[in-house]
């Protein structure tokens, strides 16, 4: 079966040169954020749900959230099981805000209801 990324090198590179495709990467880091805060920790299940969204292909994106996660549950600091967990959730989230503001901002407060955009639009008529 033909996926909708098939024949690209790598979809989530090639998403970050469109904004259709940066706002798609926002909405999968989104579910990450939101798979981090319930759950504590970044889980097989999130990277899992992360892989789905790319047509159960691997890309860059896929391939750094699974080195990110085997590097801290290699727990290199000796913590305890829930402290671990708390280092993280607190990592991951804190990575996530790191995030360039073009990929953070879009869509932000509007989830889904593009009425940040229409807003932003009716603006300049006036």
């Amino acid at each position: 079966m033909e996926t909708l990324f098939s024949g690209l090198h790598d979809a989530s590179e090639e998403m970050k040169k469109s904004a259709i495709g940066l706002l798609y990467l926002t909405r999968v880091m989104e579910g990450v954020r939101d798979d981090v805060t319930r759950d504590g920790e970044l889980s097989e299940a999130a990277l899992q749900r992360v892989f789905v969204r790319f047509g159960n292909e691997a890309n860059a994106l896929t391939g750094e959230l699974r080195g990110f996660r085997e590097k801290l549950k290699a727990n290199p600091g000796g913590l305890t099981e829930e402290a671990l967990k708390e280092e993280h959730r607190r990592t991951v989230l804190g990575v996530r805000r790191a995030e360039p503001a073009v990929v953070q901002g879009i869509g932000r407060g509007t989830r889904g209801t593009g009425a940040g955009w229409r807003k932003r639009r009716s603006r300049r008529r006036t």
